[in-house]
This record gives C-alpha cells, sequence and structure tokens, in this order.
C-alpha cells in the first residue's frame, strides 16, 4: 500500500495519519479495512475490496 499525505486538507483530516500509526503500534497491525475507516472522507471517500483464494483457480 502507498501512502502520501502532504498537508492537513478537507480529505486528509488533520491528525488522521498520527491516528493510524497509533492505532498500528496499539494493536500490533491494522487491517485494510480498518485503514479505509480511519482515512475515509466525504471529499475523499476510501474503498476496501479483498479477496483471497487457495489452491488454483
Amino acid at each position: 500500500m502507498y501512502l502520501r499525505i502532504c498537508a492537513s486538507t478537507p480529505a486528509v483530516l488533520n491528525g488522521a495519519f498520527v491516528e493510524l500509526m497509533e492505532k498500528a503500534e496499539r494493536q500490533g497491525s491494522v487491517t485494510a479495512e480498518e485503514i479505509a475507516e480511519l482515512l475515509h472522507t466525504d471529499e475523499l471517500p476510501v474503498e476496501v475490496q479483498t479477496s483471497w483464494s487457495v489452491g488454483i483457480e
């Protein structure tokens, strides 16, 4: 995952990145869903889709 946050804008609330890092440190890791929930705003929606499989498709 690539994440670039340069400054506080309506799209990236001030402190969201810090909150994300603190959560990761507290829990040991964060899921894609947790990242999307923390960074989502009305101006810049963040969604996540995951899939996995085992064996040959």
